[in-house]
């Protein structure tokens, strides 16, 4: 699970690399379309990654309770 989420992480920062490259390249131009789709993506996996470490971390802490 740990090589997953890694693996999640590495594609996010990959596209919020993306992102900051055309926002710089194209500051003070308008944004298509296409770009405000890319950040809005971008957000949406951002809170899913997000969610979901916080959920595998309340499981993992459960788990490490139940066994004491």
């Amino acid at each position: 699970m740990e090589e997953l989420l890694e693996r999640f992480s590495d594609a996010r920062c990959f596209l919020e690399c993306a992102v900051h490259s055309l926002s710089a390249r194209d500051a003070g131009s308008y944004a298509g379309p296409e770009f405000v789709c890319l950040v809005h993506g971008l957000n949406l996996l951002r809170s899913v990654y997000n969610d979901l470490d916080t959920h595998l971390l309340t499981v993992a802490d459960a788990r490490e309770r139940d066994q004491q």
